[in-house]
């Protein structure tokens, strides 16, 4: 075009307001999304003279320069809005009163998103367009789309109060009462003279030292296909049983219900993330109060802003409320600020944003003023459809009953969370309410009904198990029903149920001799092996914990363990105890009891000891400092491997023991067969290096349990080109899982049952399970699951 010609249709050209700035990048970054389209429909019904329609809305624009305007942006160093001197209105008129309600109402659906999705071009005004569509003699289904770079709501809402009064002048033959319009430039030109210096030193102490966004702990929703047009969903929720008391709240100690609303949220995104300092954006009006006029201007003029909260949990809520007022009246004095310059001059990095979540303060529009403005129609069904950039819209109105309106992003979150979302912020804000003067921390995020979920419901794990039992006991039971069955095999070396018992005997009985008392720890520092398992067995016969020492242990921390248990014996195998020089117990030499040929049934009787009486100790890695001893019961042994409900284990089982004897998996491995009946099964070391030579073994020991670190899983998964074809349970844990590793380990054929496990070593290896048997290929982790049997949750 040349440059006369654009002069002859150009009637201004100025600088965009902040948020035009924020508008324009995503929606040309993004601009197939749908992002900031916003579509008005409404339910007309009654008499309409479709030309008087047109025509009021043709005025409008006229009477508007931000109707006519276009935005450009290319080759320039700030992008710039171009007021046209006239432009055509785009006003589409369909006939559906041929198809019937339910055709209908499908096409509308269909015309709804085509109409939002098809976007606009910002070069070329103007940047909205007009639809009605016939559904019956008297109804109309009337779209109004346009572009959020031209209006908020307010200014929506006053721009629909003149066409209605145009309407209504024109279909009575009348001339409309025209107002001169007071020009949007006039709001930008105010813009200019705000003092941008001041802007920026606010800003930066505002933000200093936040680094990071405050995370929405988004997990993907692994139930979004990607194949909607509009990746955003919306839910409304309304709380009608606490408006009265919202507004008494607020008015007793002089606050906004809206500072009440933003403080639950600040609150709940501190509890969610575990943090003290988060961080959430706000949209403010925008509308300087010092500009003549500014009430009745059409335009974009709210911004948003961050808000920065200091959650601390010793703090009564009153207090934090009243600071949280402060704060927000604080930063409107330089709500101008574009929210570009604010991430600049933030310590956040490049490319991240600000916040994650915004949340919105709304005001019910007046539609009953503009049924007033017309005679011969009524409008019903109104609904504003708006779309941001952020995975996370709260937008809450406190006029009448109070309601909550969340605007989800589906690539990251379900209807389900959004619900539960909701849920707390609902109790966390009655909470507030009905407990001004408690602690922040004091008050309950979760609804009634997850308090009875997790407390009762998941939780209602109980099955009967042999809970009254030792291990010890339980296993001499097992051994009298099958003596000759192998209960382990180690290489070239196997031991049957009655053959374990007598050499466990016989070593227990030596054990005691040495002085060791129930409820002493004995030491055994051995690798995994046949003398692991008597050692372990006798030390259990003898009323005793047995304390498991990794012989890859660094002689202080074996030392310092050693001490730590006061334990008055070590079993070892000879040469590997020659670094502990400082033990000043006994030590016995397992090779001795478990070499021998002694075959005959010692006359030692085990000693009685209670369920809840320790069955061994193990130490924490000590990653975080000096390591821990957690002390095991008899009980929470048996509950992990007797009649629970992530494994059923039976004599036929055949269990691989490849862990470290001082990781609490041993404890499965171990306890899983010999309390079952089933055959434990080392594996030794070099094998494991080897993931296809230990496969192999797998499948020529036919062992049908295993587990594995996450690590190790994933290394099978990777480099082995077909699974383990013998095993009924695999389970993975204890590390970060990588989805696609997971998939890929499927995607081979594995016909067993895949369980994802978790717990901490004081809940005794197992804590929850989760069955794995589909990863969607968004999946950012895999669920811990549920409880185990027997076994309690809480989060």
């Amino acid at each position: 075009m040349g440059r006369v010609n654009l002069k002859s249709l150009v009637e201004d050209i100025y600088a965009l307001s902040p948020m035009q700035q924020g508008m324009l990048f995503h929606t040309i970054y993004d601009a197939h999304s749908g992002m900031y389209v916003e579509q008005f429909r409404a339910l007309l019904t009654g008499e309409i003279e479709i030309p008087a329609f047109r025509k009021a809305w043709e005025l409008a624009v006229e009477n508007h320069t931000i109707l006519r305007t276009a935005f450009v942006w290319e080759d320039l160093d700030e992008p710039l809005q171009m007021v046209f001197k006239k432009v055509k209105l785009p006003f589409g008129e369909y006939d559906w009163r041929k198809l019937n309600k339910r055709q209908q109402q499908e096409k509308l659906l269909e015309f709804f998103d085509s109409d939002r999705f098809s976007g606009f071009d910002l070069k070329k005004p103007p940047l909205m367009r007009l639809t009605l569509i016939r559904l019956a003699d008297h109804e109309y289904q009337f779209v109004w789309t346009h572009h959020h770079l031209l209006l908020d709501a307010w200014s929506g809402y006053l721009l629909l109060k003149e066409v209605f009064r145009n309407y209504n002048a024109l279909s009575q033959n009348q001339i409309p009462p025209i107002e001169k319009e007071i020009p949007y430039r006039n709001y930008i030109a105010w813009l200019k003279r705000q003092e941008m210096e001041k802007a920026e030193n606010f800003w930066r102490r505002e933000l200093k030292n936040f680094i990071s966004p405050t995370s929405l702990v988004i997990s993907g929703n692994q139930n979004a296909t990607g194949k909607r047009l509009d990746r955003f969903e919306e839910a409304v929720f309304e709380i009608p049983d606490f408006s009265e008391e919202l507004a008494a709240f607020s008015q007793k100690y002089h606050l906004t219900p809206g500072t009440v609303i933003q403080g639950a949220w600040a609150i709940l995104l501190s509890r969610y993330n575990q943090q003290e300092d988060v961080l959430y954006g706000t949209t403010v009006s925008g509308r300087p109060p010092d500009l003549p006029g500014v009430e009745k201007m059409v335009g974009l003029f709210i911004n948003t802003l961050p808000v920065r909260a200091k959650v601390k949990a010793d703090q009564p809520v009153l207090t934090f409320l009243k600071w949280l007022q402060e704060k927000l009246a604080e930063l409107r004095e330089y709500e101008y600020t574009p929210l570009s310059r604010i991430q600049a001059w933030s310590e956040i990095p490049p490319g991240s944003s600000l916040f994650e979540s915004l949340i919105v303060s709304q005001s019910t529009l007046p539609m009953d003023s503009l049924m007033d403005q017309i005679s011969r129609f009524r409008i019903t069904d109104a609904r504003l459809i708006e779309r941001t950039n952020y995975p996370l819209t709260i937008a809450f109105e406190t006029e009448g009953t109070v309601s909550i309106r969340i605007i989800y992003d589906t690539h990251h979150f379900n209807a389900a969370t959004i619900t539960r979302m909701y849920g707390h912020l609902k109790s966390m804000m009655k909470a507030m309410v009905h407990s001004p003067r408690g602690n922040i921390g004091e008050q309950p995020l979760l609804t009634g009904r997850e308090r009875e979920q997790i407390l009762f419901e998941w939780n209602a794990t109980g099955t009967d198990y042999p809970g009254n039992m030792s291990i010890h006991r339980l296993f001499e039971k097992t051994a009298e029903k099958m003596p000759h069955s192998v209960a382990v095999i180690s290489g070239d070396e196997k031991l049957s149920y009655r053959e374990l018992e007598d050499k466990a005997n016989n070593l227990a009985a030596q054990l005691v001799e040495s002085g060791v008392k129930p409820g002493d720890p004995v030491g055994i520092l051995i690798e995994p092996s046949i003398e692991m398992v008597v050692g372990v067995l006798a030390v259990l016969k003898t009323g005793g914990a047995y304390l498991p020492l990794d012989v890859e242990y660094p002689s202080e921390r074996l030392e310092f363990m050693l001490q730590d248990t006061s334990a008055p014996v070590l079993l070892t195998r000879a040469g590997l105890d020659k670094n502990i020089r400082k033990y000043p117990g006994k030590r016995l030499f397992l090779d001795d009891f478990v070499k021998s040929n002694i075959r005959q049934k010692s006359d030692f009787r085990s000693v009685e000891v209670k369920p809840q009486h320790p069955a061994y100790i193990i130490y924490t890695s000590g990653s975080t400092g000096v390591p821990k001893g957690v002390i095991v019961p008899h009980r929470a042994v048996i509950r992990l491997v007797k009649n629970t409900n992530y494994v059923r284990l039976t004599s036929s089982d055949r269990i691989a023991q490849v862990s470290n004897f001082s990781f609490d998996a041993a404890t499965f491995e171990i306890w899983g067969a010999l309390l079952c009946g089933g055959r434990m099964i080392v594996i030794d070391r070099d094998t494991l290096l080897l993931p296809e030579k230990f496969v192999q073994q797998l499948n020529e020991y036919k062992i049908t349990a295993l587990f594995l670190t996450t690590a190790l899983f994933n290394q099978i998964a990777r480099d082995v080109p077909r699974p383990p074809q013998t095993l009924r349970y695999l389970m993975f844990g204890g590390e970060a899982v990588d989805p696609q590793r997971v998939r890929e380990f499927l995607e081979k054929g594995f016909s067993g049952r895949l369980l994802h496990v978790y717990g901490p070593t004081e809940n005794t290896t197992f804590t929850t399970w989760y069955p794995v048997t589909v990863v969607p290929e968004n999946a950012r982790t895999i669920p811990i699951g549920k409880p185990i049997s027997n076994t309690y949750v809480y989060i």
